[in-house]
């Protein structure tokens, strides 16, 4: 989808669905900023008690959403946010979003090697389709087998450090 179509489909929002995507996009440039100073542990400790409420709370409230109708929203709230360079945050926000709504994704990271720089993607996939992926970027990465959240978690802020900091790693974005 290019920018523009994320504008004009949040103009054709109903306001709920307006004020829900204004809210993702604020959780996209806070869980960002959080990433950044405090590392992806941080994130996942605020964010993991909000999900686990939320999946028992949402379905008895809300119609089903399907994983491609909450992708659509992440990414308008990215270009409202001007956080399309930060895909792990987008990416865990929207895996949150479909793990509280019941739906069984993947939180997937990846790494590959572009001119002797080390670049990292994450993207979110549903039945082995990938089904949000900031920057259609994907399938050019390798992704790691073992749990992101595993991965990502154990790293804490010295991993987010080093990939942000030190120039060691790089976001794709």
């Amino acid at each position: 989808m290019i920018r523009g179509e994320e504008r004009r489909i949040f103009r054709d929002y109903p306001i709920l669905r307006k004020a829900e995507v204004v809210m993702i996009a604020g959780a996209c440039r806070a869980g960002g900023a959080l990433v950044r100073r405090s590392g992806f542990r941080s994130l996942h400790r605020l964010v993991s008690p909000l999900v686990q409420g939320a999946s028992r709370v949402l379905p008895a409230i809300l119609p089903e959403i399907p994983a491609g109708e909450i992708a659509t929203r992440v990414r308008v709230a990215e270009v409202l946010s001007r956080t399309h360079e930060n895909c792990l945050t987008n990416a865990y926000i929207a895996w949150s979003m479909m793990e509280a709504r019941g739906i069984d994704a993947s939180l997937r990271v990846g790494v590959r090697n572009a001119i002797g720089v080390v670049e990292a993607h994450a993207w979110v996939d549903v039945d082995g389709a990938t089904v949000y992926d900031p920057g259609a970027q994907s399938p050019s990465f390798s992704a790691f087998d073992e749990d992101p959240l595993t991965i990502l978690t154990r790293m804490g802020r010295a991993g987010s450090q080093s990939a942000g900091r030190r120039g060691r790693a790089r976001s794709a974005e």
